[in-house]
């Protein structure tokens, strides 16, 4: 016995020393002599398993098992290396039957709080790791494991002291530290998370996936050059890390360099075909570049392959729309409404305005989709700094030729400068247009924060004590609704740009008025309403309109038929819109419908729609683009009649139709964009052009087809008000707007919190 003894502690001290080879020699030699030393077997397992040798390793450490199954220490390695080769549930049987025998084994209890955590039981690995802890506070392995739990959990704040913890306790290494860094970016801390990647880097310059996580940092912060480098630096160490592919090509396209960004995504996808957010990502690039076909088609991937991927769901509906792709969107649609019961919101709001006429369905919508983008994100309080003049600050993607700078330009320019500093941030850099240059010069300030990152576009607008935010982006184009959770001012106002609520509990107004919010909706709005007088929307007096004189030949339109004109997006034509125009010009004989050509693709889907409806494809006429937007205008003068869809009618489309003298029909639908051009004809004295049902649109628009008298009368009337009534009194809507933002201010003064406001 002596012998065998001297033997196994041979092969203990040569294991130590890293003499694997004269320990493995020693160990058979002992096992020769006692082929069921139970020690020896289980010593011999692990040192195989250790080099790679799993078969032979796995029946070692079996044998040993056999010969004497209460081994916890045997016990614990056999799950550690089962773990090791992605067993995990054996390897969990493995730690729970060690700590029978042996429950104050810490080493077992941290073990099995890191298989726990491979099997995606996190609170279960967070209970194991805490009952290690508290028989052994100074075992960095328990920390770490602790850390990464909890980190799943979301409770990153915890996960910072554990891996905190778990540094101080000696664990020095780079996946302690690149951990720690994913945590504190989750958490906002940037700066810190760039630190403890540089120091995880430090540690280990070979460890990809710090250069991986520290790029996405980098890219959340806009610094994308430099996030360029961080994944390029990960992919020489890992070239098939298929999500390293597909954030480059996402940083490729920030850059402007589009096709780099498709070799990315292509590339990602030849590793991994079913890589579901490649194709996603692929689809928004192509969106962008306005191939709305291949986008569709990239979605489709997505949604087979990850049918929960929200974004990719809610863009393939959303490019269906578009396209005018009506087949199989109504059971999509259902079946995302269905899981609003079950607090899921698959459809973005701006999406859905175009699909629902329930505005509380647009409310519970908004609510979930807010928290779940935003659940990240914290809430700050921000306090109160009385200046001269009340700051108000406007934040847009869309300061360019856009709708929205369209309507809100005149309003910038004629705000009072005596009682207001007016500050213009950019979300988006676009090149400089007319309109963006004349928007530019109606702010006092004007600052382009594009390129700068969450924290330092804070810090840099907190410096400023903005009184008053405008959100005129709300849940479209690139809108950073993260920067207002954070709070960029006391008082934050949701207006023009998403005609809807928020769905926010750090937005305090809605800009409307009584039709688009009556009454009985304003606990369907996580908003307090201010109601305009007249109208909500702005509108510029000074929008020329040229003088061009397009003939109907030109445009494609006949010299003597009846022209029935719709310009809105092509998303807001749903397949019930279009059937009762069809059916209008199926009613109205020698009638055309004049449609906005945007984009191309929807052209043959429309022109078989109208088909199958039994109307000829060659009474439908789409408007080519022109150089200006007050060519546009212009030759809305061909239009007899302008169409509004529902349930999303017309924002802008329907204050061009009237700046330019055309009539326009409405369906008044239930929500706020079904209400908007009820809201305008309202204001400028049309009301009869307001209809409430299906039905009544198409007697009426029929009644005006049929009697030109009355059609020339109500043109005559529109003509005379549009420069009369409040609806283009830029001027008058300017200081209606300014005696809300003196009376959200004085409430805020008085420390009273945000109420709803009737102007």
């Amino acid at each position: 016995m002596k012998h065998i003894g001297s033997l196994f502690n041979k092969a203990l001290q040569d294991y130590r020393a890293g003499r694997f080879w004269p320990a493995e020699k020693g160990l058979r030699a002992l096992l020769k002599a006692e082929p069921g030393h139970a020690g020896a077997l289980g010593f011999l397992g692990a040192l195989l398993l250790e080099q790679g040798k799993e078969a032979e390793g796995f029946r070692m450490m079996e044998r040993s098992l056999r010969a004497d199954p209460r081994q916890p220490d045997v016990l614990n390695n056999y799950g550690y290396f089962l773990r090791k080769f992605n067993r995990f549930d054996e390897a969990l049987e493995a730690y729970d039957r060690s700590l029978l025998l042996r429950p104050s084994f810490v080493e077992g209890l941290s073990n099995r709080g890191d298989v726990l955590f491979e099997l995606g039981r996190y609170e279960e690995a967070e209970k194991s790791c805490e009952l290690a802890l508290a028989m052994n506070p100074s075992y960095s392995a328990a920390w770490y494991n602790l850390g990464n739990a909890r980190q799943k959990l979301d409770n990153h704040f915890e996960a910072v002291q554990n891996y905190s913890k778990a540094i101080m306790h000696g664990a020095i290494r780079a996946e302690v530290y690149c951990n720690m860094g994913n945590s504190l970016r989750e958490l906002g801390r940037f700066e810190e998370a760039l630190t403890a990647y540089a120091e995880a880097l430090r540690l280990d310059k070979s460890f990809f996936l710090a250069w991986y996580n520290q790029g996405v940092l980098l890219h959340s912060m806009r610094r994308y050059e430099e996030a360029l480098i961080s994944y390029r630096k990960g992919l020489e160490l890992n070239g098939e890390h298929v999500e390293s592919y597909s954030d480059l090509g996402v940083t490729f396209y920030e850059l402007g360099w589009p096709d780099q960004a498709i070799e990315c995504y292509d590339h990602a996808l030849s590793l991994k075909p079913d890589f579901a957010h490649a194709w996603q990502n692929k689809g928004i690039l192509y969106d962008r570049l306005r191939r709305f076909e291949e986008a569709l088609t990239c979605y489709a991937h997505a949604v087979e392959l990850e049918p929960d991927l929200v974004l990719a769901l809610s863009n393939w509906i959303f490019s269906k729309m578009k396209l005018c792709d009506w087949d199989g969107l109504d059971s999509a649609v259902d079946m995302a409404l269905e899981r609003l019961d079950k607090k899921e919101a698959l459809i973005s709001p701006h999406t859905l305005n175009a699909l629902t006429s329930s505005q509380m369905t647009l409310y519970t919508n908004a609510c979930i989709w807010t928290h779940k983008s935003l659940f990240r994100a914290k809430s700050y309080t921000i306090r109160t700094i009385r200046h001269e003049r009340i700051r108000i600050g406007y934040f847009s993607s869309d300061f360019r030729e856009h709708p929205v700078s369209f309507l809100s330009v005149g309003m910038f320019e004629q705000h009072n400068r005596k009682e207001f500093e007016i500050f213009g941030f950019s979300l988006e850099s676009a090149r400089d247009d007319v309109l963006r240059k004349r928007v530019i010069a109606g702010f006092e300030n004007f600052i382009d924060i594009s390129k700068m990152g969450d924290a330092e576009a804070l810090n840099e607008i907190r410096k400023l004590g903005l009184n008053i935010a405008i959100d005129l982006n709300g849940h479209t184009g690139t809108a950073r609704m993260s920067l207002f959770k954070n709070r960029l001012a006391p008082i934050q106002v949701n207006y023009l740009g998403f005609a809807g609520t928020m769905g926010a509990d750090f937005i305090d107004y809605v800009i409307g008025d009584r039709v688009t919010i009556p009454e009985e909706h304003k606990a369907l709005y996580t908003e307090k309403v201010v109601y305009m007088p007249h109208t909500l929307q702005a509108n510029d007096s000074k929008r020329e309109i040229s003088s061009r004189a397009f003939s109907r030949s030109e445009c494609g339109l006949p010299e003597n038929g009846f022209v029935f004109c719709s310009f809105l997006g092509s998303y807001k034509i749903t397949r019930a819109m279009f059937g009762i125009w069809m059916d209008l010009l199926d009613r109205v004989k020698d009638s055309v419908l004049w449609l906005a050509r945007n984009p191309d693709e929807h052209v043959i889907r429309l022109q078989a729609e109208a088909r199958r409806c039994g109307i000829d494809p060659d009474r439908l006429v789409f408007a080519e683009g022109l150089p200006s937007n007050s060519e546009h205008l212009a030759r809305y003068r061909l239009a007899d009649l302008v169409l509004d869809s529902s349930p999303f009618g017309g924002c802008t489309t329907t204050s061009d139709a009237l700046w330019a003298g055309a009539p326009l029909l409405t369906l008044k639908g239930e929500t706020y964009v079904g209400r908007m051009s009820a809201s305008l004809l309202f204001a400028i004295g049309l009301p009869e052009l307001v209809t409430q049902s299906p039905e009544a649109y198409v007697r009426r628009a029929v009644e005006l087809a049929e009697n030109r008298d009355e059609l020339q009368e109500i043109r005559d009337r529109l003509t005379a008000n549009r420069t009369t009534s409040p609806v283009f009194d830029t001027a008058l809507f300017t200081r209606n707007i300014e005696q809300a933002y003196h009376r959200m201010w004085d409430r805020h003064l008085a420390g009273l919190p945000p109420d709803h406001i009737v102007v």
